[in-house]
């Protein structure tokens, strides 16, 4: 699955420090566990080489997140009924 800006994505709460993610081995460190299971917004998509990097709301852009290291059910804010981001955000 390819996530777009706007989407709304909840981060793993199992991920493992010092370890790469993804094809694109996007490593997971220490300074992005204070994230672990919160909810956040794909502000932006970093494509390099055919590597998708998504950039989040929460952090201020200070990391590089792949999709593996994302639950599978999202939301896109701009196209979600009101319900379906309630029931996202519980």
């Amino acid at each position: 699955m390819r996530y777009e800006i706007g989407d709304m994505i909840r981060i793993k709460d199992d991920l493992i420090t010092n370890t790469g993610y993804g094809t694109e081995r996007c490593y997971f460190v220490e300074e992005m566990e204070e994230y672990l299971g919160r909810q956040a917004c794909i502000i932006d998509i970093d494509e390099v080489e055919n590597r998708v990097y998504y950039l989040l709301d929460i952090d201020d852009r200070n990391f590089h997140w792949v999709k593996e290291m994302f639950e599978e059910e999202s939301v896109n804010l701009e196209m979600a009924t009101e319900n379906e981001l309630m029931g996202f955000l519980s």
